[in-house]
This record gives structure tokens, sequence and C-alpha cells, in this order.
């Protein structure tokens, strides 16, 4: 039962007008009741009247202003300390760096993510301009994205940062306005370091450029097929023998996309024992009519390509073109049939 009446307490006084109404009413019941209790009681003089009905206003007036006033206040801002403990306490362990900055691009606040990132100490950003840590050119860019907070909006992009022992990182920004009163005051950032991320794009690209031009320099056909061979990368020659010039025309078809359905259900029933197995199918003699209707010669090897998982995602394919050796054993077979038939 007490719970509840708090609880309707504190309903009551969620608002400015009913506190206003309670105390207003609270003062015209308790001089009005002092009034009454004064003609009761043998004349005084107007100090002591005065100075009994403060005092019994003070009394009856005490209890309504510390319940209704002292109480609520303590138990909002014990609140709000709490709130501001509890985000204090995420701001610093979220472990990604957050900052404020006023409209001058100066420091107000910094985690400690965020000076470990700018590589200083505790404290040590609180007033520093951004300028300090960025080339002329990252910096005027950044001017351009306070422009945009400034017009109410959050922007995102990636920058370099020079530290003061000369080291440089490349961090993501999250930007977002920071209002007071619908004005924009400065920004609320948070700072992700990306230099590991970045040097790990810049290897993968690397790799994947030497790859690619290893792949395109062989004299021999190299392909990759998905689960459902369908091409998802081909070289040059691969190109050249479906008959087509550019490898954006080859990829995402299949063989019965290119080739007639007899030469295609051969090299599909390959695909299907190298996807299906995960065996390879190697120095299998191959042909095909090229677009000149000439016939072509492959001796070809499927390798099965896995995941991580050790599962078969697709296949490469490389074709060595036979084709002169063909001939060669062709002609070689009729010299010699026509010497047996000689003798």
């Amino acid at each position: 039962m007490y719970k509840k009446a708090l609880i309707r307490i504190e309903r009551f006084i969620e608002t400015e007008k009913n506190i206003f109404f309670l105390i207003a009413a609270s003062i015209f019941i308790g001089e009005t009741l002092i009034m009454l209790l004064l003609r009761y009681l043998p004349t005084f003089s107007d100090w002591t009247e005065a100075l009994i009905d403060s005092s019994l206003l003070s009394i009856l007036i005490f209890p309504i202003i510390y319940i209704f006033l002292y109480l609520p206040l303590k138990k909002s801002m014990a609140e709000h300390k709490l709130k501001e403990a509890n985000y204090s306490y995420v701001i610093e362990n979220i472990g990604e760096g957050v900052g404020i900055a006023d409209t001058n691009e100066r420091f107000v606040f910094a985690n400690d993510a965020t000076e470990k990132i700018f590589g200083v100490g505790k404290g040590e950003l609180n007033g520093v301009r951004l300028d300090k840590f960025f080339t002329k050119e990252s910096f005027a860019f950044i001017l351009t994205q306070t422009k945009e907070r400034l017009a109410g909006r959050t922007t995102e992009y990636e920058s370099e940062i020079v530290l003061k022992d000369g080291t440089k990182k490349n961090i993501l920004i999250t930007a977002a306005p920071q209002f007071e009163n619908d004005v924009v005051i400065g920004t609320f950032a948070i700072f992700r370091d990306i230099t590991e991320i970045k040097k790990a794009q810049e290897t993968i690209r690397y790799e994947r450029n030497l790859l690619r031009t290893l792949i395109d320099s062989l004299p021999d056909a190299i392909y990759v097929k998905d689960s459902k061979c369908r091409k998802v990368i081909s070289n040059q020659v691969d190109v050249n023998n479906m008959g087509f010039q550019f490898e954006e025309d080859v990829l995402g078809k299949d063989d019965y996309d290119v080739f007639p359905k007899e030469i295609a259900d051969a090299f599909f029933a390959d695909d299907q024992s190298v996807l299906q197995t995960g065996q390879p199918v190697l120095n299998r003699e191959e042909s095909f009519f090229d677009n000149k209707n000439q016939r072509q010669w492959l001796l070809t090897s499927k390798i099965p390509m896995r995941d991580e998982d050790q599962k078969v995602i697709g296949l490469l394919g490389i074709g060595l073109n036979i084709t002169d050796r063909k001939s060669e054993e062709t002609r070689l077979k009729l010299l010699e049939s026509v010497i047996t038939n000689a003798t």
C-alpha cells in the first residue's frame, strides 16, 4: 500500500504545474489553519504573531517540500549520476575511439582509445586542434566534412593521421553533429584504427594483381568455375578458345552457352566428377571446334577448389593446346600406314 501511494505521488509531481499547485494549496491551507488557531489564543503583539505564523507555516510546509521536492530531486540527481557513470564506463571501455570537438576543430573530450590512436597520454588531446595530426590536404577535407555537420548531417570517411613521432595511421571517422538548443556546437566522432586492415587490403590487392598477371601471361588456358560450372575467371587464351574477345563476355556462362551439346556434355561430365568426388581430373584430352570451325585439342587438368571447411566450391581448369602435336601424331600414323602398305 505504501509503494502504491509513492507511485501515485510520483505520478502527481511529474509536472511543474502540479508541484506549484500543491505548494500554493499547502500555503493557503496552512495560513487558514494558523489564522483560525490565533483567534482562539490570547492576544499577542504583531511581532509575536508574525513569529508564530512563520514558525507554524514552516512546520506545515516542510513535509510537503521534503516529500514532493527534496526527495524526488534527490532521486533524480542520483539517477542522473548513475546514468553518467554508466555512459562514462561504456565510452571508456567501448574499444573504439570516442571524441568531441568544438566548431573550431579542437578536442573537448577524448576517451582512452582515442588517445591511444593519436599516440598521446591521458588528457593531452584536450584543447588540441585536429590540424596538428593531419596533413594540410587531409585537414582541408575534414573542414569540408565539418560543413556537412553544421548542416546537421552525419558523415563517414577515411583519413590518415601523423603522430608526434612521424608514424602514420589510417583511421575511419564517423562524425555526427552535436546539438544544443537545436544549434550545432561541435562534433561527436568515433575513431577506428584501420591501419592493419588497409595493409591487409594492400597485400591482398598486390597478391591478386600478381596472380592475375601470372594467369594472363601463361600460354595455357586458365579458368575457374563455380559449383554450378559457370566461369568466374577466364584468361585471354581461354576466352579465345570460347570464341570471344573479352573476359566479361564469358563470365557467368557455362559450356552449354558456348559449345555444341555433345561437346558440352563431355566437359560437364568431367566438371561434375571433380565437384562431386573432390578428385582432380588430370591430363584429359578434349577437343572442340573454334569459331573458324577448326578442331582444337586440349590436354586438360581440372583441380577442385575448397573453402576453409574443405568443402568443394568450384574448380580450377588448365588447358594446354596440343593441336599441333595431335596433327603431327596423325601425320606420323598416316605415314606409318603408307609405309606398311607399301611393303
